[in-house]
């Protein structure tokens, strides 16, 4: 009879202490902010060079932009 109490009691603790540090997963999705890849950033930066006549540079600066894109300044690499 004793075990079975002993038992009772540690199960009861133990799964309190696990449920103590649960967080929501909707709670960190809604949070974190939805980051571009890289290649969007690439492509987004070239049209935009493009619409604003600076073809021979939009190459370029779509290929810096996925550079520090890819270096870690903020956007996911996929």
């Amino acid at each position: 009879m004793k075990k079975l109490f002993f038992s009772a009691v540690a199960l009861i603790a133990f799964s309190s202490v696990s449920m103590a540090n649960t967080i929501e997963i909707e709670d960190l999705v809604e949070v974190e902010p939805k980051a571009k890849s890289c290649m969007q950033v690439y492509m987004e930066t070239y049209e935009e060079f493009v619409e604003l006549g600076f073809e021979e540079d939009a190459v370029n600066e779509a290929t810096s932009a996925y550079g520090e894109c890819i270096s870690g300044k903020g956007y996911s690499i996929n």
